[in-house]
């Protein structure tokens, strides 16, 4: 249950959405717990299947992160080597790989509770981090989840996920880092 927050026959995915859109100009934290309460109830009126949570997190959630922003921080300095071409693809690759990590780490499961504490700063103005405590079966010590935000034009948006001391940013830019070296080779 590591990228929490962190498309197929699903009916809610191929029409609008039944959810209203989050206000993204209201605290990172509350953003999320939004996004983690949508998630919940969808989960626990429809039963999906991992198709169908795919296609609920891909329409519904992935307004809640930033992907072109994630790219450019993981790409490091080979983003300014790439073509629009090649940032979509690399996009596309980061966006499906985090998706598939999500349905997988909750798909069949019940969502565990999950508190939200307040914001901290980040490491630029812009930037906020929020961390989750998520209560684990048979654990007394809660999984300590960090998200880090920053602030777009189009409101809060998560960037990164950390859990258990691993970044989603760095596992992305070791990724990145190695398939770029491939392809200079």
């Amino acid at each position: 249950f590591i990228f929490l927050l962190l498309t197929s026959n699903i009916t809610l995915a191929q029409s609008q959405s039944h959810y209203p859109n989050p206000n993204l100009q209201q605290s990172p934290s509350k953003i999320l717990n939004y996004g983690v309460q949508r998630l919940r109830s969808f989960m626990e009126t429809q039963k999906p299947t991992k198709d169908q949570l795919r296609a609920f997190i891909e329409n519904e959630l992935v307004q809640y992160f930033d992907f072109d922003y994630m790219v450019k921080w993981a790409s490091g300095k080979y983003y300014r080597s790439l073509d629009s071409y090649q940032k979509e693809q690399v996009t596309d690759t980061i966006k499906q790989m985090f998706f598939s990590t999500l349905v997988k780490s909750i798909s069949g499961k019940k969502l565990p509770e999950i508190r939200f504490l307040r914001e901290r700063a980040g490491h630029y103005s812009n930037e906020l981090n929020v961390i989750a405590l998520i209560k684990q079966n048979g654990n007394n010590r809660p999984l300590k989840i960090t998200f880090r935000l920053y602030k777009s034009a189009q409101g809060w948006k998560v960037f990164d996920v950390k859990a258990g001391g691993r970044s989603a940013i760095q596992f992305y830019r070791n990724y990145l880092k190695s398939m770029f070296t491939k392809m200079q080779s």
